[in-house]
């Protein structure tokens, strides 16, 4: 099971990064967990092709790996676990040291205190961000270098990794917050790109509802049409005609998504759906036009009145009893779908 490079992730945690009881380490997703003393316990979930290979052949692999490992190298690798179902092969291992499973595996993770990274050669000179509650919000490493209780973990895969102690700081390129425990590291990931978020939940949606999809990428274009262009051209130069369908969390994003697909003159047939969101005049104008399969319609009116509601009420003492408030404090608005078949309704409401 081949790792791919992903990024150098130093992770600030409290207390001990990891204690063995309670913690399952059979995930779906590919994990990596660091214990208090320095040992590991990584869980790799990969693609297994049933007709091509037999689990027989994988475990005498993976059997003759770590004893050709630990005799060269008088280690402690072991296999834990090894399964494959629907064409998934889990395989979970431990090992004695953070310098045990940078070995085997070629990837480095390294785990120790902010002064022994800094003596290890990490100078933390990246971006970072402090998480609380869930949200990220960047800092400078200055902020936490001169703290000596905190425990750092640098590690330079693309798995999950999993502390025990809160994690307090973590770097910004290629991390997203699982939870106050996990990191995922990929490509599309930043903690300071919240935009991702409504698309991931789309498709997380769309897998739930028992569609087959494959997520071939997630750009970051910072809702705007022109970004949306120059990255859509760069996927198309890499998927070519795999893609199948676009979804923004804007119109503007869509629209240059659109732009992309219409400046290279590639043919209709091999044109994806695209999907927007807002409803916005050029939003409604792609849809009428069939340029953009649908939107999704925020009630900006509907949003102002509200609020001028709201407003006149607290400033004259009138009574709120039959405002529908969600979590006695907030009023939501809902969305509506825009398609061609009821598009003209929202275009007359904009004139």
């Amino acid at each position: 099971m081949n790792k791919k490079l992903s990024m150098l992730l130093p992770v600030i945690a409290t207390c001990g990064l990891l204690a063995g009881c309670g913690t399952d380490y059979y995930t779906k997703d590919s994990t990596v967990f660091v214990a208090k003393n320095g040992s590991v316990i990584s869980t790799d979930v990969e693609d297994f092709d049933t007709a091509a290979y037999k689990q027989d052949d994988l475990q005498s692999y993976v059997d003759k790996s770590i004893d050709d490992y630990n005799k060269k190298n008088d280690g402690s690798v072991k296999l834990k676990k090894l399964t494959v179902e629907k064409k998934k092969a889990s395989l979970t291992m431990s090992y004695a040291s953070t310098d045990e499973y940078s070995d085997f595996n070629g990837t480095k993770l390294f785990s120790g205190t902010i002064a022994e990274a800094l003596a290890a050669g990490y100078d933390f000179k990246t971006d970072f961000a402090a998480i609380d509650d869930g949200k990220a919000k960047k800092c400078e490493s200055s902020e936490f270098l001169d703290e000596t209780g905190y425990k750092v973990v640098v590690y330079e895969g693309s798995s999950n990794l999993h502390v025990k102690g809160k994690i307090l700081y973590a770097s910004v390129d290629k991390v997203k917050l699982v939870d106050d425990k996990t990191v995922a590291i990929g490509d599309k990931y930043s903690l300071l790109a919240s935009q991702t978020t409504g698309t991931e939940s789309v498709t997380e949606s769309m897998k739930n509802n028992g569609l087959q999809i494959e997520k071939l990428s997630c750009q970051i274009a910072n809702w705007n049409r022109a970004q949306a262009q120059n990255r859509m051209t760069q996927l198309i130069g890499q998927y070519k005609n795999s893609i199948e369908l676009v979804i923004a969390n804007n119109d503007a994003m869509a629209l240059g998504a659109i732009d992309a697909y219409e400046k290279l003159g590639v043919t209709e047939s091999n044109v994806p759906a695209f999907f927007g969101v807002d409803g916005t005049d050029d939003g409604l104008e792609a849809v009428q036009q069939s340029k953009l399969a649908a939107t999704v319609y925020n009630d900006k009116e509907g949003q102002a009145r509200a609020m001028a509601q709201l407003a006149y009420l607290a400033a004259t003492g009138g009574s709120m009893k039959n405002i529908k408030f969600e979590d006695k404090k907030y009023v939501y608005l809902p969305y509506e779908k825009v398609t061609h078949d009821n598009v003209n309704e929202f275009v007359k409401d904009e004139q």
